[in-house]
């Protein structure tokens, strides 16, 4: 196959929009292009040469070791992350770069401004939440019925907004306490209070 003149390579990977970054086997950084610069805001003359856990918060440094690790381990064949900045959401795609023999010779790092499609992602599950099952809107709070306690009322309220919160996160119990501003524990509690109401099929 024709190999690609070097000159050329050069000006596609300086011209994409799409922030590529290269880590060797040591995961070292070797290359970071013009747009992996602006997303990722530090500057290639700060990033080529260093290894990569430098320039990633501390938070984010297991999370990120195990997936490289299962990279250079051949236990899966692409990663991907959502990461937060200050002012976007990047989406991150690691694949290995495989040479003769399969060797590993290091991660290709593409990094995509995800904040258009989480906005419109986000808007449309709010749309969602926001109305019934028949495409009405959910009222604000429990109407008022005769009979009906002030306790029961603000109970009903409280499966109905939790039941939002998860079907928003995902089921995902850890963020939704976490959006809730409440603790995993009595999260976990009410759901298990409520768990009929709430039809949560992973109480076990």
């Amino acid at each position: 196959m024709p190999q690609m003149p070097l000159a050329i390579f050069q000006t596609l990977i300086t011209t994409l929009a799409e922030g590529v970054i290269f880590l060797d086997a040591d995961h070292i950084v070797r290359l970071c292009n013009p747009a992996a610069e602006r997303l990722r805001r530090v500057p290639a003359d700060a990033a080529i040469g260093r290894s990569f856990f430098d320039l990633c918060p501390s938070s984010a440094q297991r999370e990120i070791r195990e997936l490289l690790a299962g990279l250079r381990e051949a236990k899966i064949v692409t990663g991907r992350r959502l990461v937060r900045t200050p002012k976007r959401w990047l989406e991150e795609t690691y694949s290995p770069v495989l040479g003769e023999d399969d060797a590993y010779l290091g991660t290709l790092l593409i990094s995509r401004d995800f904040t258009e499609q989480w906005r419109l992602s986000t808007e449309n599950q709010k749309l969602r939440l926001s109305l019934t099952p028949a495409g009405r809107p959910r009222p604000a709070g429990p109407p008022f019925i005769p009979g009906r306690s002030l306790k029961e009322a603000l109970g009903e309220f409280e499966r109905e907004y939790i039941d939002q919160a998860l079907r928003f996160h995902g089921r995902k119990k850890v963020e939704t306490a976490e959006a809730l501003g409440i603790s995993r524990k009595c999260l976990w509690e009410k759901l298990q209070r409520n768990a009929a109401n709430l039809a949560i099929p992973d109480l076990d």
